[in-house]
C-alpha cells in the first residue's frame, strides 16, 4: 500500500507540473505542443499497423502435389553438335548443357571447360 501511494504522490507532482508550464504557454504554443503530441500518437500507431506480419493462406491438399523441378535456360556454343538455346533442370552442369546440345564435336578442346561447374 506504501508503494501505491507514494506512486501516487510522484504522479501528482508531475500533473501539477505540467500544468504550471501548460498555464505558461500562449495559446499558439499549445497548439503546437498538441499538434505535435498528435502527431506522434498518429505516427506511432501507423508504424504499430505497418508492422503486422502479412497473412499466409495455407492450402489443403497442396502438399501431396509434386511440382516440377526448378528449370533454367542456357545458351550452348561453340564446338558443340546443335548449338542453340537448351532447358535444363536447376543444378545441371556444363557436362549436361553440352550432352543436350549434341555432345563436343571432333575439334572440340573439352580442356578449356569445367564440365563439373
Amino acid at each position: 500500500m506504501q508503494a501505491y501511494s507514494t506512486l501516487r504522490s510522484r504522479l501528482r507532482r508531475i500533473v501539477d507540473s505540467l500544468e504550471d508550464a501548460a498555464e505558461s504557454l500562449t495559446r499558439a504554443q499549445l497548439a503546437v505542443v498538441l499538434a505535435l503530441a498528435a502527431a506522434i500518437a498518429l505516427g506511432g500507431i501507423y508504424s504499430m499497423v505497418r508492422s503486422r506480419p502479412a497473412r499466409i493462406e495455407v492450402v489443403e491438399g497442396a502438399a501431396g502435389k509434386r511440382r516440377a523441378a526448378p528449370s533454367i535456360t542456357v545458351h550452348v556454343a561453340g564446338a558443340v553438335a546443335s548449338p542453340g538455346l537448351y532447358r535444363l533442370s536447376e543444378g545441371s552442369r556444363v557436362s549436361d548443357a553440352v550432352s543436350e546440345a549434341g555432345g563436343p564435336t571432333p575439334v572440340a578442346d573439352l580442356g578449356q571447360l569445367n564440365l563439373a561447374r
